[in-house]
């Protein structure tokens, strides 16, 4: 698998919402998360997974968000922070006087004048609605400005809070964390994995179309199954040579070989392919192909040059030296000898091809293989384009 983005990959997209988003990676493109914003796919071509992004303010003159790279000391600064402190006594209050809600029991605060609940719990826990002095038109112009990546809004939420210092530490922690959630623009770029790609399909896409199958049982399967990694195959080994001449392997040499049944539309497939590795490709691999497309095509070029010299040759030898066509009269075949040889040329016999080798005597990869079984013309593995295939 991969360390960094790499350019027309799919990867996923987490969000601080838990919501997921897949998208391929296209350079010279714009990725737009909706009221998140929008970036560059360029910014994180050749970046590292895991990394955890904020999509910043727009700058005077440039007509896109840059990204800023959230260190892991400001994502984990309230978990950091100390919190042993003991806080102090509340002098003249009588635990005893104290009225405790029983089992069932509701209480509710209601305005006098209005009528309206101010706040209803059982715990003590003050309805937000009534506490907070921002309106919702506020808020809206404040997420219209530059809002430094949506810090400010929660510093203003959390100044006009009238009962802030009534909350206790789990409480603002929790406020916190749902108002972070809700307007911080941070996200994740993450490795489209099985799991991944199965729970975002099932969510957000046609859960049909890979029979709602959840990631738990895409791993009984796996777990069933026995699938793994096969081992290398035998390089070192010579062939067993059949009577024949047909080369097979030992039987001992043969493993990690599978037989799937997939109406998924490749999603198992997929998930046995990444269980025996063979799914993601390694970056030597992709530069090892890159390569040989350079040299394949350098050679057509290079093919391609002595075809134009000799082109060019004969024609300029044929403006340099006019040849004189005209040649003496010869006289015409006799019709019945052409016939003649033409009926030859058709009784010639044809060449006969080799006869073609039994299933079983044909060499095959001896390890990490799948064998997909499907009752259409052609199977149907339309997922695996996540993974370039």
């Amino acid at each position: 698998m991969y360390s960094l983005v790499k350019p027309n990959q799919w990867v996923s997209i987490k969000l601080l919402s838990e919501d997921t988003k897949v998208l391929q990676i296209v350079p010279n493109t714009t990725i737009s998360l909706g009221k998140l914003g929008s970036f560059p796919t360029n910014l994180v071509i050749d970046r590292p997974y895991h990394l955890n992004y904020e999509i910043q303010d727009k700058r005077e003159g440039e007509s896109y968000s840059r990204l800023r790279v959230v260190p892991p000391s400001e994502i984990h600064a309230d978990a950091l922070a100390d919190t042993t402190a003991e806080p102090a006594e509340e002098d003249g209050v009588n635990l005893e006087n104290v009225i405790a809600a029983p089992d069932g029991a509701e209480f509710a605060v209601v305005d006098n004048e209005s009528g309206d609940v101010v706040a209803r719990s059982r715990r003590e826990i003050i309805d937000e609605t009534a506490r907070q002095t921002l309106t919702t038109e506020e808020i809206e112009q404040l997420k219209q400005g530059n809002t430094d990546a949506g810090k400010d809004i929660i510093a203003k939420l959390l100044l006009s809070h009238t009962a802030i210092d009534q909350k206790t530490s789990f409480s603002l922690a929790k406020y916190k964390l749902l108002k972070t959630k809700k307007y911080i623009r941070r996200f994740t770029i993450q490795p489209l994995d099985t799991l991944t790609l199965g729970k975002w399909l099932l969510e957000e896409k046609d859960a049909g179309k890979v029979l709602e199958m959840r990631e738990e049982m895409m791993g009984l399967l796996g777990c069933w199954a026995n699938v793994h990694f096969g081992g290398l195959p035998p390089t070192d080994k010579p062939e067993m040579v059949t009577a024949d001449g047909s080369g097979m392997l030992d039987k001992s040499e043969i493993c990690g070989r599978w037989l799937v049944v997939d109406d998924t539309a490749g999603l198992v497939t997929a998930a046995m392919a990444e269980r025996m590795g063979i799914l993601h490709q390694s970056e030597t691999e992709e530069d090892e192909n890159s390569e040989e497309k350079k040299e394949g095509a350098d050679a057509d070029v290079t093919a391609d040059k002595p075809a134009e010299t000799t082109t060019n040759t004969e024609q300029t030898s044929a403006n340099a030296a006019p040849v004189d066509t005209t040649k003496p009269d010869e006289a015409m075949p006799d019709a019945s000898a052409v016939n003649n040889g033409e009926e030859q040329k058709q009784q010639a016999p044809r060449k006969r091809h080799p006869p073609r080798r039994d299933d079983f005597e044909s060499i095959f990869a001896p390890t990490n293989t799948l064998t997909l079984i499907h009752p259409n013309s052609q199977p149907n593995l339309a997922l695996l384009k996540y993974y370039n295939f």
